[in-house]
C-alpha cells in the first residue's frame, strides 16, 4: 500500500501491483496508468459551502480519472445528479455551459465580475457613493452588511459586467488610495486600513 498526501508526497509509482491511497491533488503518476480508479467521499465533497463546488469536484475527479490506463474501470461512489451524470458521460463542457446559464440571471461569476469592498462604514459608503456616479444597474451593489465578529467594519459586493471592469476598478482603487492618505494624515478614526478592495471574487459571500 502506498499513501500519497501533503505529508507524504509521492510523484510516481511503478507498474508493480499496489494499492495507492491518495488525497485530492496528491495522486502520483502510475507507470502505464492505474488499472482501476475508485473515487470516495464524493457526497461529502459536494456539501462544501462553495458556489463552485460542483465544477471543482468535477475537475478534481476528472483529473484523477485521467491517470487511469486505457479501458480501466473508474468508479465514483455515491454521487448522482448533474455532477455525477456529467462525470459518467464525460460531458464536462455541457455541465459548464449549464452552470454558466444558471448564474447569468443572478449576476454571479463567471457570468459577471464581482468586487469585494470592506472597511469602516464611512469609508465603504464613500466607495459606494463613487460607484453610484457610474452607469451600473440598480442592483449592482449587495450590502453593506456587518462583518462578524469584526465589529465596526462592513463589507459589500459589487457586481459588474466585464465591459465596465476598467472603470469600476479605477474608481474603487482611487477611493482606496484616498482613504489611505486620510489615515496617514491622522484624520481616520482607526489604525487599521479603513478600506480594502478585492477584485474578481470567485465565491462571493456577504
Amino acid at each position: 500500500m502506498i499513501i500519497a498526501d501533503s505529508a507524504h508526497p509521492v510523484e510516481h509509482v511503478s507498474a508493480k501491483p499496489a494499492l495507492v491511497v491518495a488525497t485530492r491533488g496528491a495522486e502520483p503518476l502510475a507507470e502505464g496508468g492505474y488499472r482501476a480508479v475508485v473515487l470516495l467521499d464524493g457526497p461529502r465533497m459536494l456539501q462544501a459551502p462553495d458556489l463552485r463546488v460542483g465544477e471543482s469536484c468535477l475537475r478534481w475527479w476528472s483529473n484523477a480519472a485521467a491517470l487511469a490506463a486505457p479501458g480501466a474501470p473508474i468508479h465514483l461512489v455515491g454521487v448522482d445528479g448533474p455532477v455525477g451524470r456529467a462525470f459518467a458521460t464525460w460531458s464536462q463542457a455541457s455541465y459548464a455551459r449549464s452552470e454558466l446559464e444558471s448564474r447569468a440571471p443572478l449576476h454571479m461569476p463567471p457570468a459577471t465580475r464581482v468586487a469585494l469592498v470592506e472597511g469602516i462604514p464611512a469609508s465603504v459608503e464613500r466607495a459606494l457613493s463613487a460607484l453610484r456616479e457610474l452607469p451600473l444597474p440598480s442592483d449592482a451593489v449587495l450590502g453593506p452588511v456587518p462583518i462578524e465578529p469584526d465589529e465596526g467594519r462592513v463589507r459589500a459586493l459589487v457586481r459588474f459586467e466585464y465591459a465596465a471592469g476598467a472603470t469600476v476598478a479605477t474608481t474603487l482603487r482611487a477611493v482606496v488610495v484616498a482613504e489611505a492618505v486620510k489615515r496617514r494624515r491622522g484624520r481616520a478614526q482607526t489604525n487599521r486600513s479603513p478600506l480594502s478592495l478585492r477584485l474578481d471574487i470567485l465565491d462571493p459571500e456577504l
